[in-house]
């Protein structure tokens, strides 16, 4: 099976507006960034590499497999954390949330163990049995991605993972990531998190209007700020 995902002169357009148009790209990096203006097109372009959206025009293909000709094989291989935490948990306790993605009735003991290997992970097995509602924001997110890393796709789709974050959660969200032995995909502001890339997208105006490395790329991107 290929590894990685492809991007095949992927656009989007939504209520006639166009979002994104003529993407092209191999990602097989290990961790890719995504990073440009708001409204540029980078959580549209995570959510149709994710099948939460198709494509209006191209393909995407993950492991070789485009979507929208097999959406069940492609579902388990990609995992997506979601912006704000607290539309991603949706059951009371923290170890019924995170093992949601393996089961939807009683756990086997095997599952229950991949559960609190995964909070462990992140530091916050301490949380099982805690209500999700009453966590901080930090620990909501870093629950959150338990429950994405719980169910072992091959790869992980982040959108601003470090956002509303204070710099302790923020730097453990970044050693989280560093974790990962999977794939990353992440759209952020965080120029500090989009640094440890091995390799940047800057979406500017729904194209792709520079791929490189993260040093260049940020120049890249400060530099569209500076003019706009």
């Amino acid at each position: 099976m290929t590894d990685g995902v492809e991007l095949d002169h992927v656009g989007f357009e939504r209520a006639r507006r166009t979002v994104l148009e003529d993407v092209s790209a191999t990602l097989v990096e290990h961790r890719v960034g995504l990073i440009g203006r708001n409204g540029s097109g980078k959580t549209t372009l995570l959510r149709i590499i994710g099948a939460l959206d198709y494509a209006t025009s191209g393909h995407v293909r993950i492991g070789g497999i485009d979507p929208r000709e097999d959406l069940k094989k492609v579902r388990p291989m990609v995992g997506y954390l979601f912006q704000n935490p607290e539309t991603q948990l949706v059951l009371p306790r923290v170890d019924e949330d995170v093992g949601l993605g393996l089961t939807r009735g009683r756990r086997t003991p095997d599952q229950q163990l991949r559960v609190v290997e995964a909070l462990a992970q992140f530091g916050v097995d301490h949380l099982a049995d805690r209500f999700t509602h009453q966590l901080s924001g930090g620990e909501q997110q870093l629950v959150a991605l338990a429950g994405v890393v719980v169910r072992e796709p091959r790869v992980l789709l982040l959108d601003e993972p470090t956002t509303h974050l204070d710099l302790t959660y923020s730097q453990r969200m970044r050693g989280a990531i560093d974790s990962l032995e999977q794939q990353v995909i992440l759209a952020s502001h965080d120029l500090d998190l989009i640094d440890s890339c091995d390799r940047v997208l800057v979406i500017d105006n729904a194209r792709v209007s520079f791929d490189g490395a993260p040093g260049p790329a940020i120049d890249h991107y400060r530099e569209l700020a500076r003019w706009s």
